[in-house]
């Protein structure tokens, strides 16, 4: 599986590829299919958690934001994205779902639609296909 990748005609998508053999097993051609994650965890997590305080975000452990209920995430890399910058407990929970297999944290960032700073609980684990893997992530606010 690839990592995440902007679309020529817009939004990001991942590919997994697979190679195609002969009987006499050489490798014959490629079948590839591309997929917008967004779309595929959205369908699903948006219900999950609807008229609940609590949000969906996925990641790659590096930090690649592949889905997130605020649009505005989708494609951003925590670690290189000036608006987390101002956030240290953000760069800290991020580390921590980056280097652990499952978790919980707290932290603060802006509520969903960038209004105002909030205190965020999340409890995140891992998901993964043909050596890729994702860190599911459920978040509320912290009261």
């Amino acid at each position: 599986m690839s990592d995440l990748f902007l679309l020529a005609e817009g939004g990001h998508a991942v590919t997994i590829e697979y190679p195609v053999f002969s009987s006499e097993e050489v490798v014959i051609g490629m079948m590839s299919v591309a997929f917008m994650p967004d779309h595929l965890i959205g369908q699903h997590s948006e219900p999950a958690v609807s008229r609940t305080d609590y949000s969906v975000m996925v990641a790659q452990p590096a930090g690649l934001i592949l889905y997130d209920a605020d649009p505005e995430e989708i494609g951003k890399e925590t670690f290189n994205e000036s608006m987390y910058a101002d956030f240290p407990e953000l760069l800290e929970f991020a580390k921590e779902f980056s280097g652990k297999w499952s978790g919980n944290a707290t932290y603060s960032f802006y509520d969903e639609g960038f209004e105002k700073v909030v205190q965020k609980e999340a409890c995140w684990t891992t998901v993964g296909i043909h050596n890729a893997e994702w860190r599911l992530i459920l978040m509320h606010p912290f009261l």
